[in-house]
């Protein structure tokens, strides 16, 4: 039984990085392929405690997800040896999705960024604001968003992880509620696609490429790019 609920454990971290959404308190039900007598006499119950206050929306799939998962099922397990496979960061993103505290929730969501681009805290957040929008998206204007919305988040951690408010009343107030509640729900869309498109480096690419050094080109040459447009032409 404890195999079992070890590997559902994991389809749960699949499904919870393919989109959001609360599963509610889950039993899984699970007996064996053989014939006995009475009928499946040695069944056993598996019980998910997967309730999130702050979601309000069940976990729910239409008929086109089911091409969609079955691809990041394959992706996710034939690359899971991968010494580039986001491990860390998923496991933090499952983390965050169960949290009820809010606040540590966006705490753990920005780590988890950080464990996926191995971030380290001597490095400015910037770089982890460019890969993020690097990764996930090839439009310049749309990258640009990306980086503000990550800047922003990060201070809000800042905040949060270092006691800066002024008073507990105000965290209480519907204006930081609603920041806190943005700022999450924003890193978290941002993190499941970054681990996502994360993935699809880890199968396009050969197994001796080094994602983070891929990473750091596909920077320079847009950071080259954006000079080029911005009519910077490196003379004197």
């Amino acid at each position: 039984v404890r195999k079992v609920r070890e590997k559902l454990k994991e389809v749960f971290k699949i499904l919870r990085l393919y989109k959001e959404g609360d599963f509610g308190h889950s039993w899984v039900y699970w007996y064996p392929k053989t014939p006995c007598h009475p009928p499946h006499s040695n069944e056993r119950i598996l019980y998910f405690d997967g309730v999130n206050k702050y979601k309000p929306y069940k976990y729910s799939l239409q008929e086109d997800d089911v091409e969609g998962l079955r691809i990041l099922f394959q992706k996710y397990l034939n690359n899971s040896s991968n010494k580039d496979f986001p491990r860390k960061a998923i496991d933090c993103l499952n983390e965050a999705v169960l949290d009820h505290i809010p606040e540590r929730k966006l705490i753990t969501l920005i780590r988890a960024l950080e464990l996926l681009f191995k971030i380290q805290q001597k490095e400015k957040f910037v770089k982890l604001a460019e890969y993020t929008a690097l990764i996930i998206e090839e439009n310049t204007e749309k990258r640009k968003k990306i980086i503000n919305d990550i800047k922003e988040a990060y201070e809000f951690r800042n905040i949060l992880q270092h006691g800066e408010r002024n008073n507990a009343e105000e965290c209480k107030c519907k204006e930081y509620t609603n920041k806190l509640e943005s700022n999450t729900n924003t890193i978290e869309g941002y993190l499941r696609r970054a681990i996502i498109k994360w993935l699809d480096m880890i199968e396009q690419e050969s197994k001796d490429t080094d994602i983070h050094d891929l990473l750091e080109k596909i920077l320079l040459a847009w950071k080259i790019k954006k000079l080029k447009e911005e009519g910077f032409s490196g003379k004197s």
